[in-house]
């Protein structure tokens, strides 16, 4: 590169020419040429902050040649040798008057298929559906394991060490996942940030140390690589346009974007011109095509479905796979009718070739002519393994297995404390980019919170529900305040409460769920090109449900906990909502566990979330004590964790002493002098009329009175006699309390126990994560 004549008389006389990024080389502005390291002192005259911003992407391009240390040296090739697939099937057959039997017989997908994707070649890969080409690509970039055989690896002809170790292969699946929210200026932002944030600290680094370029940061370095990856893919008319808008061509080059920012060595592509029109599909390859003409290209391979000759001609090489899984053309695109005809198979004139040569692969000129260009090309596999033997005898080569290559991609140390960082500002960006959604559960929370509230004409919470309570009203004259509406009213309030346990769980369950597995999808994607690791990626998510999580639940609890009239103690008032925080943080980690089992089904996913529910709040603590609950469903009442979300809040309400200490007092005083208004007593058998008391019972009352305050308690609610099962003193005085057979010492344990789910909860799902993630490299 040339220096400009103003720059090289005053620097010294022999200039240092830097090549560029291989992805940065067209549309730049004109720039100045790096000297050597002992002119730094005369550069860093025109390298300070305070240079012209017109002159910033000059800076930037001479710092980042530089630096980064990419520019390939030497070449790069993608070889993959005698690859065959075998898959298992099985299917039921009966074999007996006993029944059936599973029979299991093994299906060959291709066989013996060996090939080679040089740096700057354009290579489509042809056959007909079900042929497996997605197969063989996802082969040989490493993400198939088991039932494949050969050899697939990157070879390495005078390149440098670190140019070996930083090689990458990106795959860029047929189904383009991003996330809707973010503009496609925002989504290669986050691609570069993440990919490249430790070139982008070297480059940064080594212009400090040099005192060359010093004013440059680290995001002046990835705005210079998106720009300039922006201009390569045509993609500025979508610059600051939401993903989602973007058109289905955009959205292609977008993932070409994405993964080109990291400088692969190979690039492979299954079907990048699935579901887009001539012109866009045109376009897409044009752009493929184009980026093998940069002075550092990489190699290209790509399956593609029934191509126009127009298209076919901008392929460079093709591969075609025939029925049965043998290759029969593997060669330039320009002799493909030259071979097939010297093989007396003569393509039509004015005929696509493309369309020809896949009716010949399909089998509808014969088995024999399959199988005489499979043979041929089986021969000329041969010659190629010898040629590439050769040439690794006689040049110094490196050589690095792509199924090694991925594993050491998706097992390399990411910046962990900066990565989560990043995802976690994505993941909130992506969510306040959802108005719609936020303010749905928003209304969700406010409603269902106000009904709750203003359900009963009565202010529910407002009685304390303790022994003495409810056998002084046992005896009571009036109508309004008998032994059964105590009861009763005691009932609305620990139902209601039970109710809203049951909408907070389902309000945090089914959105986690419905929105799940689209983020899901974009982190399998990821995840599978090395751009972060699975822990930073699921700390992240963790991190970024908690606000909405606290947020919604403290809106509910307020409304609650107030217009319901429970007891006005803020100490009260803050372990109701602990409680229903950490119940709605189970239930958002259940949503992702399906999220994450029926990612590619999302009403599965619902349905199953919900279903769990039903046996949990069976046997949740309202419906079914554990004094009587049946022993067959006793594991399960273990581990309900709305049995101990619904045990605390009862304690937090009606225990610790909201009793006081007057239930101990003798009961003689408290209750006998409104005995001779007792209305009706179904348990002693006593029935009072207005104008005559049965002075027989009257007196066995008077007898019962003077012994223990516990004999009383037993004769007054006699039908809870069995449900006692502590003393009086245990419950705290509570008959709410006693009812549902929680004590205060429980509450603790319960906090805990729900504290330890949550923990559970999140490993399960991040192990279920790592699982789904390995499963896809192993089918």
């Amino acid at each position: 590169m040339s220096t400009d004549s103003s720059s090289s008389s005053s620097l010294p006389p022999t200039p240092t020419t830097i090549p560029l990024h291989p992805s940065l080389t067209r549309g730049l502005s004109p720039r100045l040429s790096l000297e050597s390291a002992g002119s730094s002192k005369s550069v860093s005259t025109t390298s300070s902050s305070s240079c012209p911003s017109s002159n910033r992407t000059s800076y930037l391009a001479e710092a980042v040649a530089c630096s980064d240390g990419r520019i390939t040296s030497g070449s790069c090739s993608l070889i993959w040798k005698n690859l065959a697939y075998t898959i298992e099937t099985s299917k039921w057959s009966s074999s007996s008057f006993y029944g059936v039997k599973r029979s299991t017989s093994k299906k060959v997908i291709f066989t013996g298929l060996s090939g080679e994707v040089r740096a700057g070649q354009l290579t489509a890969v042809i056959g007909q559906s079900g042929v497996g080409k997605s197969t063989l690509l996802e082969s040989i970039a490493g993400r198939r394991k088991q039932g494949l055989t050969g050899e697939a690896y990157l070879k390495f002809v005078g390149s440098t060490t670190h140019q070996v170790n930083s090689a990458q292969v990106s795959f860029i699946p047929q189904k383009d996942a991003h996330l809707p929210c973010l503009t496609v200026k925002e989504t290669l932002m986050y691609a570069s940030r993440l990919k490249n944030s430790e070139s982008a600290q070297r480059v940064v680094s080594k212009c400090k140390k040099l005192n060359q370029f010093d004013f440059l940061t680290e995001m002046d370095y990835h705005n210079y690589l998106i720009t300039q990856v922006q201009k390569d893919l045509c993609l500025g008319r979508c610059w600051d346009v939401k993903v989602a808008k973007c058109s289905g061509g955009e959205i292609k080059r977008l993932s070409m974007a994405v993964e080109l920012i990291s400088n692969p060595k190979v690039i492979i592509l299954d079907e990048p011109t699935t579901g887009l029109d001539a012109t866009s599909a045109f376009h897409c390859i044009e752009v493929l095509n184009c980026l093998t003409e940069m002075e550092s290209p990489p190699g290209i391979i790509a399956s593609i479905h029934q191509p126009s000759s127009e298209l076919l001609n901008l392929f460079h090489n093709v591969y075609v796979i025939g029925a049965g899984g043998h290759c029969i053309y593997n060669g330039p695109t320009d002799q493909l009718v030259t071979h097939l005809a010297q093989n007396g198979l003569c393509c039509p004139l004015y005929h696509n070739p493309a369309e020809f040569i896949v009716h010949v692969a399909s089998g509808r000129y014969g088995e024999k002519i399959l199988t005489n260009l499979a043979s041929i090309q089986a021969e000329s596999f041969e010659n190629l393994h010898a040629a590439i033997k050769s040439e690794e005898i006689d040049v110094d080569v490196d050589k690095i297995d792509v199924k090694r290559l991925y594993e050491k991609t998706n097992r390399k140390q990411h910046p962990t404390c900066s990565h989560i960082g990043l995802l976690l500002t994505r993941t909130w960006k992506s969510t306040i980019r959802q108005p719609m959604l936020t303010w749905l559960r928003l209304s969700q929370y406010l409603l269902v919170g106000l009904i709750l509230s203003f359900l009963h004409n009565y202010k529910i919470g407002e009685l304390d529900g303790c022994y003495t309570d409810v056998i002084k009203n046992a005896t009571l004259l009036s109508g309004e305040q008998n032994y059964g509406q105590l009861l009763a009213r005691i009932n609305d309030n620990t139902a209601t409460i039970y109710f809203a346990l049951m909408f907070l769980v389902g309000a945090a369950i089914v959105p986690t769920v419905l929105t799940f597995p689209t983020e899901i999808s974009v982190v399998f994607n990821e995840r599978h090109n090395g751009w972060y690791s699975s822990f930073s990626y699921y700390i992240a998510k963790i991190i970024s449900e908690i606000p909405l999580s606290a947020a919604l639940p403290l809106l509910f609890a307020s409304l609650f906990y107030y217009f319901t009239g429970q007891i006005p103690e803020m100490s009260r008032f803050a372990l109701f909502y602990m409680i229903i925080f950490l119940l709605s943080i189970i239930g958002q980690i259940i949503g992702l566990i399906m999220g994450t089992i029926f990612m590619d089904d999302p009403p599965s996913a619902v349905f199953m979330s919900i279903s769990t529910l039903c046996p949990i709040f069976i046997v949740g603590g309202f419906l079914l004590r554990e004094s009587i609950i049946v022993w067959f469903l006793k594991p399960l009442w273990y581990l309900s964790y709305v049995r101990y979300a619904f045990a605390s809040i009862i304690v937090a309400l009606y225990g610790f002493g909201r009793c006081g200490t007057e239930y101990k007092a003798p009961l003689r005083r408290s209750v006998l002098p409104q005995l001779t208004q007792l209305v009706q007593d179904e348990d002693i058998g006593c029935v009072y009329d207005q104008y005559q008391l049965n002075s027989d019972c009257f007196d066995e009352i008077l007898r019962e009175c003077n012994t223990t305050m516990d004999y009383i308690y037993k004769k007054t609610i006699g039908r809870e006699e069995h449900r006692l099962t502590a003393s009086v003193d245990q419950y705290d005085g509570s008959f709410v309390m006693s009812y549902y057979e929680v004590t205060n010492t429980q509450f603790t344990v319960n906090i805990i126990v729900l504290v330890l789910y949550s923990l559970v909860l999140i490993l399960i799902n991040y192990w279920i994560l790592i699982y789904k993630i390995k499963r896809k490299i192993k089918k």
